[in-house]
């Protein structure tokens, strides 16, 4: 899950910077054009208008998207499960050496609060993660 969330804040970062460099880039052409139309004399509007249009409509669908929240929610998530994980570890390590606990309850309650704090991971980022852990024969 630790690992999955940060591939999952990554894959939210990634589209918002695609998605924003595309509206920048419309709104720039849709700039240039203007003044190109106006020194020219031409009268170019409405591909001008057409363009502005989808950069418009693009910026709408970017800010409901809310990409950049995804990207932060998904790392709060990674960094809740990293810390878990470590405890797990450790606790692994204590095991080894003898030294057992009369209950894990508390990673129990820590493991779903962490859950419930996170948001749901994209379906492949999900895939790509369970693809790349060991199977049980690997082990």
């Amino acid at each position: 899950m630790h690992i999955a969330h940060h591939k999952g804040a990554a894959h939210y970062a990634r589209a918002q910077r695609w998605l924003g460099a595309v509206v920048a880039s419309l709104g720039a052409v849709v700039a240039s054009s203007l003044f190109i139309a106006a020194s020219k004399g031409q009268d170019s509007l409405l591909l001008t208008g057409l363009v502005s249009l989808a950069a418009a409509v693009l910026a709408a669908v970017s800010a409901s998207l809310d990409l950049g929240g995804k990207s932060q929610r998904h790392y709060a998530a990674a960094t809740a499960f990293q810390g878990l994980r470590r405890e797990i570890e450790e606790e692994l390590v204590r095991c080894r050496i003898g030294v057992r606990k009369d209950s894990y309850e508390h990673l129990r309650k820590r493991w779903t609060a962490a859950l419930e704090g996170s948001i749901p991971l994209p379906q492949e980022v999900h895939d790509s993660v369970q693809g790349d852990l060991p199977t049980e024969r690997q082990r």
